[in-house]
C-alpha cells in the first residue's frame, strides 16, 4: 500500500500507513536498547584506585600503654632500609623513644612495606617485638608476641620525624666522600 498524499497550502505531505509507522518506532526503538545494552555489557576500562587494607588491629592503650612505658628498660632496631641496626637503653632514652608512638589506632594499607623490626625489651625478656612502617604514606607500629600481631599504633608526627631523621643521618653516613 502507497502512503496518501495531502495537500496543504501548496506543500505536499505524505500520509504514512500505518504500517511503516510502526516499522519506525521499531526500529528506533530496537536501537536505543542495543545502545544501552552495549553501553552496559562493555568492560569497565576505567582504572579504579580503591587502596585495599589489612585486617584491623586495636591499638595498645590506656592501662597496658602504660604498662609498656614503665616497663621497657630498652629498645633494639633493625633496619632494613637502610641496612643498620641500633640499641636504645636508659629510661631517659627508651622513653623518648616509646613517646614517638601515639596511642591511637591506624588503618592499614595493604601496599606499606616495613622498614625493620624493633624488639622491646624489659630486662632480658622480650616484651614485644614489632614491624615498623615509615615512609610519607605508611606510619605506623605493629606489635607482635610470638609471631602474633597483636596491635597497631600510628606514630606521632614527633616520632616518625625521629626515625626520618634516625635514616637520614645513616644514609648520609653511608654515602662515600
Amino acid at each position: 500500500m502507497l502512503p496518501k498524499k495531502i495537500n496543504v497550502s501548496n506543500h505536499t505531505i505524505m500520509k504514512p500507513s500505518l504500517f511503516i509507522y510502526l516499522f519506525v518506532v521499531l526500529l528506533f526503538t530496537a536501537c536505543g536498547e542495543q545502545e544501552t545494552a552495549s553501553s552496559t555489557t562493555e568492560p569497565d576500562t576505567e582504572v579504579k584506585s580503591e587502596t585495599s587494607y589489612l585486617p584491623d588491629l586495636p591499638a595498645m592503650v590506656g592501662e597496658d600503654f602504660n604498662w609498656f612505658v614503665v616497663n621497657c628498660t630498652s629498645i633494639d632496631y633493625i633496619m632494613s632500609t637502610p641496612d643498620f641496626s641500633m640499641s636504645v637503653s636508659g629510661q631517659q632514652d627508651v622513653r623518648g623513644d616509646l613517646g614517638g608512638i601515639s596511642q591511637n589506632p591506624v588503618r592499614r594499607p595493604s601496599t606499606c612495606k616495613s622498614i625493620g623490626m624493633i624488639f622491646y625489651k624489659s630486662g632480658a625478656d622480650r616484651m614485644f617485638e614489632a614491624d615498623l612502617f615509615a615512609d610519607e604514606n605508611c606510619q605506623y607500629i605493629v606489635f607482635k608476641k610470638d609471631n602474633k600481631e597483636l596491635y597497631a599504633n600510628a606514630l606521632s608526627a614527633e616520632g616518625y620525624q625521629r626515625f626520618v631523621n634516625v635514616l637520614n643521618q645513616i644514609k648520609n653516613m653511608n654515602q662515600p666522600k
